[in-house]
């Protein structure tokens, strides 16, 4: 496609400042390059929500998207963007970071299956918290290369975000341990505003106490309403898990919770 049928077909897809996009063509950076290009135009956006999975933009198409882009669109609330198995590094996780703007209120990420790693989600957690309007948070970032440091880095974040009330995180597969998630319970403490948690933990390396020291925490979540966490996969055992199960029913504020686990043989 040239840079003309990019912007023929970007500008022909926006309704009332929304716009939806599936450009899942196993693009590479060039075209993203130009679809960058062509969504810039569009400064007027309020929604966006672009489906672009399986493609091959890389660091340098995910460089192009974020600051040819995105970083253009200074009126937006909203963005969804499926940038899953797209052969980046942390290199275009932190080039994400500079386009996610300061007037979001709901954000999702899915950025599953891609090298982002450590360093790579802390820059990028830079990148979202400087928007204090930030109501819902998704970050779907299943396989993607994360050690406890970097749970414990999301968990930074969000203290700075004052009017966060939805989360949910994908974070399968990876290594994170007892002293990350612990972390991550206590800066969840500290979301004074957070009502709903949805976290998926399977696979990682979360034995017994980081799973008793992250129940405590939610318990002090006093405006916690519901609450489902995955965590299938770790090494915990069945009586265990019985306790950690006991621990979130005693909590007083929450209404739902479900904790899904399967123990390995």
């Amino acid at each position: 496609m040239t840079e003309q049928d990019w912007q023929n077909l970007v500008s022909s897809q926006v309704r009332d400042n929304q716009l939806y996009l599936n450009i899942s063509y196993q693009l590479k950076p060039q075209d993203a390059q130009k679809f960058s290009i062509a969504l810039s135009n569009q400064t007027t956006l309020k929604l966006l929500y672009i489906f672009s999975n399986n493609n091959q933009f890389q660091d340098q198409g995910i460089s192009f998207l974020a600051e040819k882009g995105l970083k253009n669109l200074l009126n937006l609330q909203e963005l969804y963007l499926d940038l899953s198995e797209n052969g980046f590094s942390e290199a275009g996780a932190t080039s994400l970071s500079f386009g996610l703007g300061q007037k979001l209120k709901i954000l999702e990420l899915n950025l599953f299956s891609n090298r982002i790693g450590d360093t790579g989600l802390r820059n990028l957690s830079k990148g979202f918290e400087q928007n204090q309007s930030l109501q819902k948070l998704s970050l779907i970032l299943d396989q993607t290369s994360l050690s406890g440091q970097a749970i414990s880095d999301i968990g930074s974040s969000l203290q700075k975000l004052p009017n966060l009330q939805g989360l949910k995180l994908g974070l399968s597969y990876n290594n994170i341990n007892d002293q990350g998630i612990t972390k991550f319970g206590k800066s969840l403490e500290l979301c004074q505003n957070l009502q709903s948690l949805n976290v998926k933990l399977e696979a990682n390396q979360i034995k017994f106490e980081g799973e008793q020291n992250l129940s405590k925490s939610l318990k002090n979540c006093s405006q916690l309403r519901t609450v489902d966490i995955q965590l299938e996969f770790n090494a915990v055992t069945i009586v265990q898990r019985k306790l950690f199960n006991q621990m979130l029913m005693k909590s007083n504020s929450l209404i739902k919770y479900q904790v899904v686990s399967v123990i390995p043989m």
